[in-house]
């Protein structure tokens, strides 16, 4: 539940683009992906040396990397927001092949890998289900 929260709040915050008067598509979904991977290269590095577990459920800034980043393969409308949440949610609760194999990475990478992957191939299928229909 923590990463479906955290995916969700990314949406939010990335949906803030849409107000009217903000003409930058891609930038806050660009800075939420810059922050969570430069942020998390510190924090989850220090968490994975203070712990046993290599990709503790409470560390959720990996949930930011994978969301923001399909946000940003996506059309930039409120609907494609939420079909990128949804989508993202379903690759990362799932963990299909080969993004259940990016779990076995170790350290930071291997925390970041996984989502990435998720973000990655849930961008690149609302994108071929854009073109088929």
């Amino acid at each position: 539940m923590p990463g479906t929260f955290t995916s969700l709040v990314t949406v939010l915050i990335s949906s803030l683009q849409f107000l009217k008067g903000f003409n930058q598509p891609y930038l806050i979904p660009i800075i939420l992906l810059i922050f969570s991977i430069s942020l998390g290269s510190f924090a989850v590095k220090k968490v994975l040396a203070e712990t046993s577990e290599s990709d503790p459920r409470w560390v959720v800034i990996d949930e930011v990397a994978g969301q923001a980043l399909v946000l940003l393969i996506v059309p930039q409308t409120f609907l494609f927001y939420f079909y990128a949440f949804i989508g993202f949610r379903i690759f990362d609760i799932l963990k299909p092949f080969p993004i259940r194999n990016m779990e076995k990475i170790k350290g930071f990478a291997g925390v970041f890998a996984d989502d990435i992957l998720a973000g990655i191939f849930a961008g690149i299928l609302i994108r071929v289900i854009i073109v088929l229909l």
